[in-house]
């Protein structure tokens, strides 16, 4: 698979984006701030929604490809379907979801501060990682 990459330019972008270049790359999910921004620009994009906060909860022993829970806050009628698809993404891209109960931490959610050009990019590196995964090989 493609490596995505989102830019990389000091002051652009949203908090994650901030984060990640502020972080030792040693970082236990060198990919999961992509992927949540990734997601919720696609989620935007698809769905037409005026907002997502992807909310996503990890253990403290997780690392990599690993989450704990996922929550969105979207109108209650849009909740069931948008999560459904969240999942179905996380998925794709090789995460797994694993709810134990114990204590979490939230992991920071993207706040939208993204160029058209990346929702673009976001949103076709989601659709083929989706297709990929349901290709009938």
């Amino acid at each position: 698979m493609q490596d995505f990459t989102m830019p990389n330019n000091a002051g652009v972008g949203c908090q994650l984006q901030r984060i990640r270049r502020s972080r030792d790359p040693s970082h236990g999910a060198p990919y999961l701030d992509r992927d949540i921004c990734s997601i919720t620009m696609w989620l935007l994009e698809k769905y037409q929604e005026p907002h997502v906060h992807l909310w996503i909860d990890r253990y403290y022993f997780q690392s990599s490809y690993l989450i704990a829970r996922l929550l969105l806050d979207v109108p209650d009628e849009r909740n069931e379907p948008l999560t459904k698809a969240a999942l179905e993404a996380f998925s794709a891209l090789g995460y797994q979801i694993f709810d134990s109960g114990e204590t979490t931490y939230p992991y920071p959610c993207c706040d939208g501060s993204h160029s058209k050009h990346d929702a673009l990019r976001a949103y076709a590196h989601i659709e083929t990682a989706i297709r990929a995964q349901v290709a009938p090989w």
